[in-house]
């Protein structure tokens, strides 16, 4: 009947579960949030650490017009301050990244989709103050919806602020 418990661990990180997964059963994950914030949470683990705002792990993540701020992943080494997506899809339109904190990946990773076919999509989503090693994390492919003269790798790390995609294309480029 498509009905879910969500959890907030001691890592303080957001977790939505069908109830079928209390049995073990393959599922598939939905997640939509829309105009939500999701502020101050911290994923802390000794070694590693992941997922500070929202881990998504399975199924399909969709985010639009939210705010994930001062959300952080804790440890030697953490990823996906804001946002950790693996073994899963997402598709994140008109949100705003801020002042999250990780060694990789401190508003997003994206770490593998389900399937070689999957896509995932970013659509002007603003990427501000994030603070770590990078603030885009992709090692599986991610569809950037730019605007007419920008461009992102599909695959690899982003830095710094941006809007929409991270690079503008060259005077006088095709």
């Amino acid at each position: 009947d498509g009905s879910r418990i969500a959890t907030v661990g001691d890592d303080k990180a957001l977790r939505v579960w069908p109830l079928t997964a209390l049995s073990y059963s393959v599922f598939h994950t939905r997640v939509q949030l829309a105009s939500t914030t999701i502020a101050r949470c911290t994923a802390v683990g000794s070694i590693r650490a992941s997922g500070g705002g929202i881990s998504q792990r399975m199924g399909n993540l969709a985010l639009n017009d939210s705010t994930i701020t001062a959300c952080k992943a804790e440890a030697s080494s953490s990823s996906g301050g804001g946002v950790l997506v693996r073994s899963a899809t997402f598709t994140i339109d008109g949100t705003h990244l801020i002042d999250n904190v990780a060694t990789t990946g401190a508003a997003l990773v994206y770490e593998s989709a389900p399937s070689f076919d999957a896509q995932s999509t970013l659509s002007g989503t603003r990427f501000e103050g994030n603070a770590g090693g990078s603030s885009v994390f992709a090692s599986a492919a991610i569809t950037w919806a730019c605007n007419l003269g920008s461009w992102s790798p599909t695959i690899g790390e982003l830095t710094g602020d941006f809007v929409g995609c991270a690079h503008f294309c060259a005077p006088g480029a095709v």
